[in-house]
């Protein structure tokens, strides 16, 4: 088999005009451009004009919440009239108990702690030493506390106490 074409199309394509297998060779190439177009390159298109609506919406969506924060007076005037606000005068009678602070200052471990309306009930672990100078804080604080009740449980060096505080101002 040397080398002939038995075909009669190739043969007849092969005998035929320079002309005519350029246009064949165009019909091919526009053949494959159009396959080439609906496989390929259609869906990739609709698939960017989705993505395109899609971040158009949110933008719409972005400035839509953006135009009631826009309407607001900058922070910095914001801050300047908070800043000339004047402050309520809070006498020392007038702090609030706290909790934390006070067993922080004086070591012992809080429990349990529930607060009330005016005062709560109060669950701690500590030392005697401790418990003798949390009352004294409690004598001496700047608002006046009661202690309806009481209990001190344990044996040494940690105690456990209970007590309920009231809140008198």
């Amino acid at each position: 088999m040397g080398g002939t074409v038995n075909n009669p199309w190739a043969i007849a394509w092969l005998a035929s005009a320079r002309w005519q297998q350029a246009l064949g060779f165009s019909a091919l190439g526009s053949l494959l451009l159009v396959l080439l177009w609906q496989l390929w390159l259609q869906p990739v298109q609709q698939t960017s004009v989705r993505l395109r609506q899609q971040i158009q919406q949110q933008a719409d969506r972005y400035h839509q919440r953006l135009k009631p924060l826009l309407a607001l007076p900058p922070l910095s005037l914001l801050e300047q009239q908070l800043d000339r606000m004047p402050l309520p005068a809070v006498s020392e009678k007038q702090k609030p108990f706290f909790i934390p602070a006070l067993l922080t200052a004086r070591g012992a471990e809080l429990e349990h702690w529930q607060p009330g309306e005016r005062g709560g009930e109060l669950m701690l672990s500590l030392s005697w030493q401790q418990f003798i100078e949390l009352l004294n804080d409690l004598v001496a604080g700047q608002r006046p506390m009661t202690i309806p009740a009481l209990t001190l449980q344990g044996d040494a060096p940690r105690l456990q106490l209970l007590m309920e505080l009231s809140d008198e101002s």
